[in-house]
């Protein structure tokens, strides 16, 4: 809710943001988590699920960092940063809450949401 609140206040008074500095800090994170995803892999537990939806979600964020640093060296209005900060925010609490859902389904002991009854019914028979 911090960063939220944050960017609203920089909308009401944009404050100048260097778009170079922006683009760097949005490369390495993209060089960084992109390695990252590389290296993890895929896996079926969920912690590594968990893991690779993390470094996913980053790396998309650091793509959208660069794009914000090419707008604002590209003169972009200045309030173009606290947007991005505010897309960032939603995206990190959308993926956090579907992580919850699958964590909770998965501590609750209930089937896969691929297993139908049907399919067990077959199986058994």
């Amino acid at each position: 809710m911090g960063l939220q609140t944050e960017a609203i206040g920089r909308l009401q008074d944009p404050a100048e943001v260097s778009g170079g500095g922006v683009i760097s800090i949005g490369a390495a994170g993209i060089l960084i988590n992109g390695g990252s995803v590389l290296l993890i892999g895929q896996g079926h537990q969920l912690s590594i699920k968990a893991a690779l939806l993390h470094l996913l979600t980053d790396l998309a964020g650091s793509g959208i960092v660069v794009v914000t640093g090419v707008l604002l060296a590209a003169g972009a209005w200045p309030g173009v940063d606290p947007v991005a900060s505010i897309l960032l925010s939603v995206m990190v609490l959308h993926a956090t809450w579907r992580l919850l859902q699958r964590s909770i389904h998965e501590l609750l002991d209930r089937s896969p949401t691929s297993v139908t009854p049907e399919a067990v019914r077959e199986a058994l028979h």
